[in-house]
């Protein structure tokens, strides 16, 4: 099996609502898809996601949408088309939110994927004009998007910890039992105590971005306010 595992990214989510839009605002929903990882598994070809909606609009259900997969080369080896998929229609993204998809493909092929690249057209449904302010997050100045949104508790701003160690590929293990999060890093475990350095914040184990450096010693990580906009730098060096 041939694996790769791409950092994520730009992070674009709601925390706030901001002013409305003028009327000079273009009110559209925009689909974005980034990778996360490719792998083959068996006879299928596993691609791991994150569906974003960049707009100002809510998306509501993909009706049709094609993935076509490029390998090192820049040669198409593998194409997808989704018509009329039951999950897809039900999809629902508002302005700035993010979720996990998985797509698999059958495939007999066999290509080099440890560089890849995947290109990507869809059609869907788009309801209510809507802008918001919100977090957004650069990572080694390439976009993504993570799986719950930042948020702002007592003035101090949380990330996922489960994102934060998606993007580094490091291993996260939380004890409820003594509120501890225990996470490896390039082979190095720390633990945090949940309530000082991370708590739990709508159901997700979230860190203080102040502390991110106690369990990433190679991770910078500075915030900035533009606006209604909040941004985040992460450096993964």
């Amino acid at each position: 099996m041939k694996n790769l595992t791409l950092l994520l990214l730009t992070i674009i989510l709601t925390i706030t609502m901001a002013p409305a839009a003028s009327a000079a605002t273009q009110a559209e929903a925009l689909l974005h898809i980034n990778s996360l990882s490719l792998t083959y598994k068996d006879t299928e070809l596993v691609y791991r996601t994150v569906l974003h909606n960049t707009g100002n609009m809510t998306l509501k259900g993909i009706t049709t949408l094609q993935l076509d997969f490029y390998d090192r080369n820049g040669t198409l080896f593998e194409g997808a088309s989704y018509q009329d998929d039951a999950n897809l229609e039900k999809l629902v993204l508002k302005p700035g939110e993010s979720k996990l998809w998985t797509f698999t493909v059958k495939t007999i092929s066999s290509a080099d994927i440890s560089t890849y690249k995947v290109k990507s057209s869809a059609t869907f449904k788009s309801v209510k004009p809507a802008v918001t302010s919100g977090t957004i997050v650069k990572i080694n100045n390439q976009n993504g998007a993570v799986s719950a949104q930042p948020m702002i508790s007592e003035g101090e701003l949380y990330i996922s910890l489960k994102d934060m160690a998606l993007i580094t590929g490091a291993s996260l293990r939380t004890n409820s039992k003594v509120n501890t999060v225990t996470l490896t890093y390039q082979g190095v475990t720390r633990t945090v105590n949940l309530g000082t350095d991370a708590k739990l914040i709508n159901g997700n184990t979230m860190i203080n971005i102040d502390s991110i450096d106690k369990l990433y010693p190679n991770v910078g990580v500075a915030s900035k306010k533009t606006g209604n906009m909040i941004v985040v730098s992460v450096r993964i060096s």
